[in-house]
């Protein structure tokens, strides 16, 4: 495997452990919007 193989690689799995998932930006996004309490309803 070439190095810049293996650098390319590297970069793709940490940006796919940084990107959150579907459910936690929408938390976010609801806190952000309506305050902490609407976004703590999504949790529950």
């Amino acid at each position: 495997m070439s190095l810049e193989l293996y650098a390319a690689y590297v970069l793709a799995c940490i940006v796919i452990i940084l990107v959150p998932g579907p459910t936690v930006t929408l938390i976010i996004a609801n806190s952000v919007r309506h305050g902490s309490r609407a976004g703590l309803a999504n949790v529950a």
